[in-house]
């Protein structure tokens, strides 16, 4: 699951919140991602996590995070980038979740465009003939 995908569907299971990645009113973008993958399954914080390997693989990709769109914040480049510029949209401009899923996905098509043997989504080219050169071909 991409990370954007992971996003939207966390963000369909509970209210959007702030400053928390989850509490009993709701989950924040990355609160979303951990529902979504299996890995939190309450919003009560003293659950633990049952897994944080899918967690981590899914916000770990490089998929060319680097700015905030906003107001240029750049956080040092570390296998957290992704989730420290999420979390800061989340938190300090408020986007909703859908937007930031949005500005991911942009992210993550591109970096498919340019990198598409890593690319998660399948591609087929397969030309089939048309109903008129079939009959053409057939004679």
């Amino acid at each position: 699951m991409k990370l954007s995908e992971a996003i939207r569907l966390g963000a369909v299971m509970h209210p959007q919140i702030y400053r928390s990645l989850r509490s009993p009113l709701g989950t924040c973008a990355l609160g979303a991602v951990g529902f979504a993958l299996g890995c939190l399954d309450s919003l009560d914080t003293t659950v633990d996590w049952k897994s944080t390997a899918d967690f981590y693989r899914v916000t770990n990709k490089e998929i060319g995070l680097h700015i905030c769109p906003v107001c240029q914040y750049t956080p040092q480049p570390t296998s957290d980038q992704n989730r420290l510029l999420i979390a800061h949209l989340n938190d300090d401009h408020r986007w909703t979740r859908e937007c930031i899923a949005d500005w991911i996905e942009i992210h993550e098509i591109q970096t498919e465009i340019n990198n598409p043997q890593n690319s998660e989504t399948e591609i087929s080219c397969e030309l089939q003939p048309s109903s008129h050169e079939n009959s053409v071909l057939k004679g």
